[in-house]
């Protein structure tokens, strides 16, 4: 039973209030992990807090914000390209997904090897929506995460049935380019989140979550909703899983029309509707009520040989290049489109389905074939799609899809500026950055591309130099006056890289204001025997 003391889940104790007769209804929980309005509390801070990451720079809410139907919407952008299967940009299997972290080793050296080098690693599948994952009983594109959930520590199962929002949770946190760097551990996490301030980086935190977080540590939210202070994996799994369980979306015109309120949809969604159930076969796999989630399809996207799906789960051939049908709810939110973003919108998707698909292969649903629509009737579909399937809560982010905002990645707390100078015979070295600048945490600073074992200075200043000035035969970013200083230096090592990582003091009379670095690099094949990077800029949060 939820909580009705529970902050979190007023809209879900609303839909429950409705008849019985309700079109969509939300599973129970596994009873081993029973909703309260702590844990579900505790779970929606776990989930937007960015300290969950090893860079400080991505949460779950990263990858799954509620505005773009509970899905990425920096989907699409060339920073989310992954260079797919053949492991080369700009070609035919590239895929956009998630962007991550810049890999790192568990030393916290920045290690670009790999096809993404210095910059931060992108997914090789778009993310799947958190909004109504609680209809799923597995979850991942290939349904890894079963109904099964077990300890990832301790190794015992913790939950048999309905628990594949607990075993999706734990994913993510110790994925490499992810949320992990390589070779983290939830030991690694479960110490820091004892070290950290709840919700350190995130900003405008709803009131409902600033008022139980308030100026709380972990280990005591922990107390409140398990009992005990201790922090384990299963626990956070256990609180993410409740929060996520809050994310019901039931409420669109579809819902309503199906409860009884004929005039919910106008007559061109009930067109589409019917164009949805008859002729575009679309119900077949996405089914009423829950408009998907339950099976696994290949429908022809890319060919099933660049990704074998649900095959790497169940080892069957007959699951090969399958993959999960996503649910429609609140679809309109989350272009780009499938499992690797290469549909820009629905319309694309509608011609898509309509030619019968792209590629073949014995796995193939039968119900992927040439359709025939006329254009009205693509618009009609279309129109069901977009508007029918919306929840207005959802789009509007109110209650229970209110989030805080959060602050990775941010152009506004860290950007690089300037150029650096290159030698005769090769490029400018790159500034290689992740962490952000968090006053009494660890920063990371690095440089790529420079010649190996040369020596390297990393300047840092308080004040910038936006025209630049030649120092040492290189363009300089920095004033280079009194406050300038060289913070560390080193050699370069057999690829050209070198990370710094220094310990930010916790001085709050500092918070809010920029530092300004960039590195020098001793070249013998430059004119005046350097060569430099450009300059990064990091406002101290």
């Amino acid at each position: 039973m939820l909580s009705l003391r529970h902050p979190l889940c007023a809209a879900v104790i609303l839909c429950a209030s409705l008849s019985a007769q309700d079109f969509l209804t939300p599973p129970a929980p596994p009873s081993g992990n029973l909703s309260s309005a702590e844990k579900e509390a505790l779970g929606m801070a776990l989930f937007w807090d960015e300290q969950l990451s090893s860079s400080n720079s991505v949460a779950c809410g990263s990858c799954h914000q509620h505005s773009a139907g509970g899905v990425d919407p920096r989907t699409g952008a060339e920073a989310s390209r992954n260079p797919g299967p053949d492991g080369l940009f700009q070609t035919t299997d590239d895929i956009f997904g998630s962007v991550g972290l810049v890999r790192r080793t568990s030393q916290a050296d920045f290690d670009p090897t790999g096809p993404f080098a210095h910059h931060p690693q992108a997914t090789g599948r778009r993310p799947g929506s958190t909004i109504n994952a609680l209809l799923a009983p597995t979850l991942f594109w290939d349904g890894r995460a079963s109904g099964t959930f077990t300890d990832p520590v301790s190794g015992q199962v913790s939950l048999s049935w309905g628990a594949a929002l607990e075993s999706q949770s734990v994913g993510p946190p110790m994925a490499d380019g992810e949320m992990a760097h390589v070779g983290r551990t939830w030991q690694d996490l479960t110490t820091k989140l004892t070290q950290v301030r709840p919700l350190a980086l995130a900003s405008s935190i709803p009131n409902r979550l600033q008022n139980f977080v308030g100026r709380r540590t972990y280990p005591e939210l922990f107390s409140v909703a398990f009992g005990t202070p201790a922090i384990t994996a299963e626990r956070i799994a256990f609180a993410i899983a409740s929060y996520e369980r809050t994310l019901f979306s039931n409420q669109t015109p579809l819902d309503n029309y199906q409860n009884g309120n004929m005039n919910a949809m106008n007559a061109q969604e009930v067109r589409g509707m019917d164009l949805f159930k008859t002729k575009g076969r679309c119900v077949q796999c996405h089914t009423f009520p829950t408009l998907g989630r339950v099976q696994f399809q290949y429908t022809g996207v890319r060919p099933a040989d660049e990704d074998s799906g649900r095959f790497a789960v169940t080892g069957l051939q007959s699951d090969y290049g399958k993959l999960l049908v996503p649910g429609l709810r609140n679809v309109s939110l989350r272009a780009p489109y499938f499992r690797n973003g290469s549909a820009n919108s629905l319309m694309d998707v509608i011609d898509f389905y309509d030619r019968g698909g792209d590629f073949t292969h014995a796995n193939k649903s039968p119900h992927i074939v040439s359709i025939g629509f006329s254009q009205s009737e693509k618009d009609d579909l279309h129109a069901f799609l977009d508007s029918a399937l919306l929840d207005s809560r959802v789009a509007s982010g109110t209650l229970p899809f209110d989030a805080p905002t959060l602050n990775g990645g941010s152009s506004q707390t860290r950007a690089t500026f300037g150029f650096g100078t290159a030698s005769g015979s090769s490029d400018a070295p790159a500034m290689v950055f992740d962490d952000p600048a968090l006053l009494g945490n660890s920063l990371s600073v690095g440089v790529h591309g420079g010649n190996p074992g040369a020596f390297a200075w990393l300047g840092m200043d308080w004040v910038p130099d936006f025209v630049s000035h030649l120092d040492f035969g290189v363009t300089c970013f920095l004033d280079w006056g009194p406050q300038h200083r060289v913070v560390a230096q080193g050699v370069l090592d057999s690829n050209g890289n070198l990370t710094h990582v220094a310990q930010l003091p916790f001085n709050p009379a500092l918070r809010g204001q920029s530092v300004y670095l960039q590195w020098l690099l001793a070249d013998t094949n430059a004119p005046q025997g350097f060569t430099s990077s450009e300059a990064l800029e990091l406002v101290l949060q």
